[in-house]
């Protein structure tokens, strides 16, 4: 019972599974107009009985987000049709589409029947794509129903069907949903590698939206590591890349999840504004498992405000729901949140009940067998991904064989030909890879110039500002001291000696503190002596001593001390972007986030000022961006900047690699 007090009380954030949201995406629902139409179709005499399924069969789908009792009965009765007049294609996909009724009506059971049917129909008329689709869906009720060694099955073939059809849209969606299980198993450097292949995927293909839901998957990972800032940064970058109003399924992922991390830091007025987001995207949608959960999380923020008759009338709705649709992962978080009010309300009866009834759920989802099995289906998928290599390789040898063999018999009578046509070749490769490599040099030569240009221009515009600062500042203060020394003479009184040295003892305290600032400005003592982050905090402290901007620095898991190179350089790079900030963006806010990773630093510097276009960055005649880019090259990192000119904000992300070897060991 103890340990249960120890354990986190966050349990309310949920896990993304995008393929059947996906779907939503790749298929525009059809208009009113266009349901009309449909219905007229198949309910005509005259039309074809293929069409007619075809038309019952996208009323179906149509109906998902609308009416899902409308969707099941226009799939059932598409399904009836396909099977009577034995129209094989269109009864796998009208038991798909129903499938998808089922489920978010949340019978997964009966969704589970009918889409293991569509993919025995699909493996008979030989259609790969269409038996991975279904593979997806059975995985993800699987998922749902808590058996994550059934669903890990249906995803690894998924997965493995989508990499034979060289599919990336279908590799992405099957590594996030593999990732998923894992993630539920607590293997969560497995779940990270699988979530990082996804949204690599998606980040090649410039899809946003379903980067976006991966990265509410990895902002979940950090969540579970208790890493609660980093969580809610990847669920906020989620929303943006996310076009409002366009995937209600997605958006409502990333409100609920913020509203746990409201939750879990006390601020309770913001978790309920979201969670109600939530809820309402939920209710819109016909998606009953998230509400279910979402309404779980609004009874636990009722109970953290001791409002406990509503939390426990909050808890028992969503706890039926839960129930009647057999969802264990939603009944367990539950039954742990009662457990947890009623041994604050004194029922511990109640509370023992709920905890036992957890604690069974619990075990039945995470035993050391099941996770033996998910390990033991990992190894059988990359042993049978290995093995359809092997056979594709033998496949090309042998008739890289029979070809040789073909070309044996004809190569005396070509030899001739063959050699002139060689030394043609070979002279025009020379000659082409002479124009290629002088081509090469003349861009790394124009690179280098440019590099070279900025370098010396910021090393110029360095020089001459710490020219005018020592003329402005000290050659004024230096002029005011001789001016009052020029004062004192032998005639001069005791008094006036003693107000003189006063006023000249302040102007050395002017003159001292001018001297550290711009000693500040050339290389900061901080940066020499403790390092980045220390640094950054003291050049925050002196920005928001002007009192015209706030300026925040935090750190998570970063190194003391990295590379001399590393640290002078990534200090200049976000010194140069918030003076650029200050001087354009009209921000009242900037916040400076450094985290360390097991070999990378990813830091990110987000504003409140106004946005831009990051395209015009690289056509800008300044040389702060160029900069930028020089610095971030010398240390072989990344850099991107996310903004738009007609809303607030921007940010700006950088990745740079760090090794154990690179860091600096302190002795303290």
């Amino acid at each position: 019972m103890n340990q249960v007090r120890k354990k986190p009380v966050a349990q309310g954030f949920i896990l993304n599974l995008c393929v059947l949201a996906a779907f939503f995406l790749t298929v525009a629902l059809p208009a009113s107009a266009q349901i009309d139409s449909l219905k007229r179709i198949a309910g005509s005499d005259a039309a074809a009985d293929t069409t007619r399924v075809k038309a019952l069969d996208d009323l179906c789908y149509a109906y998902l987000s609308i009416n899902p009792d409308s969707a099941i009965i226009m799939g059932e009765e598409a399904v009836a049709l396909a099977d009577k007049i034995q129209f094989k294609k269109g009864a796998g996909q009208s038991r798909s589409d129903l499938g998808l009724a089922y489920y978010y009506k949340g019978e997964l059971q009966k969704a589970i029947t009918l889409w293991e049917s569509a993919s025995a129909i699909r493996e008979e008329l030989n259609d790969k794509s269409g038996v991975a689709s279904t593979s997806m869906k059975i995985g993800a009720a699987w998922f749902k129903l808590g058996n994550y060694e059934k669903s890990l099955a249906s995803q690894m073939k998924a997965l493995s069907l989508y990499e034979q059809l060289k599919t990336d849209f279908g590799v992405a969606l099957a590594l996030n949903n593999v990732a998923a299980v894992f993630e539920m198993q607590k293997q969560y450097n497995k779940a990270r590698e699988y979530y990082f292949k996804a949204v690599g995927i998606h980040t090649r293909n410039k899809d946003s939206i379903q980067a976006a839901q991966v990265l509410i998957n990895i902002g979940n990972i950090h969540y579970r590591e208790n890493h609660f800032d980093s969580a809610a940064r990847y669920w906020k970058q989620a929303l943006r890349k996310m076009p409002a109003g366009k995937v209600p399924q997605y958006e409502s992922i990333a409100y609920n999840n913020l509203a746990e991390h409201f939750t879990v830091t006390g601020k309770y007025d913001s978790a309920l504004l979201l969670i109600d987001r939530a809820i309402a995207l939920r209710k819109a949608t016909g998606d009953y498992q998230g509400l279910t959960s979402s309404m779980s999380n609004l009874g636990r923020i009722y109970a953290l405000q001791k409002k406990y008759s509503l939390a426990e009338k909050t808890y028992a709705a969503a706890l039926d729901s839960a129930e009647a649709k057999n969802l264990k992962i939603e009944e367990s978080k539950i039954r742990l949140n009662l457990y947890q009010l009623y041994e604050k309300t004194g029922d511990f009866k109640k509370a023992l009940t709920n905890y036992v009834q957890y604690a069974t759920i619990e075990d039945s989802l995470s035993n050391e067998r099941s996770r033996k099995n998910l390990d033991e289906l990992l190894v059988t998928y990359e042993t049978d991904k290995k093995e359809q290599e092997i056979v594709g390789q033998r496949a090309v040898l042998a008739s890289q064989q029979a070809l040789l063999e073909r070309t044996y018999l004809i190569i005396g009578a070509l030899v001739i030909i063959v050699g002139l046509l060689a030394v043609i070749f070979l002279l025009a490769r020379g000659r082409f890879k002479r124009k290629q490599q002088l081509a090469e040099n003349e861009k790394q030569l124009a690179v280098r110039e440019a590099f070279i240009d900025a370098t010396i221009r910021s090393q110029e515009n360095e020089r001459k500002r710490f020219a005018q600062d020592l003329h402005d500042g000290m050659g004024q203060l230096i002029s005011s001291l001789r001016l009052m020394v020029s004062q004192l003479d032998k005639n001069s009184s005791v008094e006036d000696k003693l107000s003189i040295a006063a006023r000249s003892e302040g102007i050395l305290n002017d003159m001292h503190t001018e001297i550290r600032s711009i000693a500040f400005n050339l290389m900061p003592q901080t940066l020499i002596q403790h390092g980045l982050l220390p640094a950054l905090q003291e050049m925050a402290l002196r920005i928001n001593q002007t009192g015209k901007i706030n300026v925040s620095v935090a750190g998570f898991d970063v190194p003391d001390r990295l590379t001399e190179v590393h640290e002078i350089s990534l200090y200049r790079i976000i010194q140069e972007w918030v003076n650029n900030v200050i001087k354009y963006a009209h921000a009242t806010k900037i916040e400076v986030q450094l985290v360390g990773h097991e070999e990378e630093i990813s830091i990110t510097v987000d504003d409140n000022g106004r946005g831009f276009d990051p395209r015009k960055l690289d056509d800008s005649n300044g040389n702060g961006w160029k900069n930028i880019k020089s610095r971030i090259n010398l240390v072989k990192g990344d850099v991107e900047v996310d903004s738009a000119p007609q809303r607030n904000g921007t940010s700006l992300i950088l990745r740079v690699p760090v090794t154990a070897d690179q860091t600096v060991s302190v002795t303290r």
